[in-house]
């Protein structure tokens, strides 16, 4: 928190770390964006935030599956007996 304050108060326009990747534990103090030298751009999201996303993304293929696996199921049996 120390470190971070300081960061603010020494007017740079940049302080790379704070929030990318979910904070990391290293931070970069720049007058111009630092991926212009070379450090990568991370997302903002925190890894629980993007595995919540990718859970939420599964969990709607699993509704829709148990939607349409028995409505097929049971066209292709209603099919069959005529």
């Amino acid at each position: 928190d120390e470190i971070l304050e300081k960061a603010h108060n020494s007017g740079a326009p940049y302080i790379y770390g704070e929030k990318e990747g979910g904070g990391t534990s290293v931070i970069y103090v720049s007058d111009v964006p630092l991926e212009g030298l070379g450090l990568p751009r991370v997302d903002y999201r925190t890894p629980s935030a993007f595995n919540l996303d990718l859970l939420k993304q599964f969990f709607g293929i699993g509704i829709v599956s148990l939607i349409v696996v028995p409505a097929v199921y049971y066209l292709l049996k209603r099919g069959r007996k005529k």
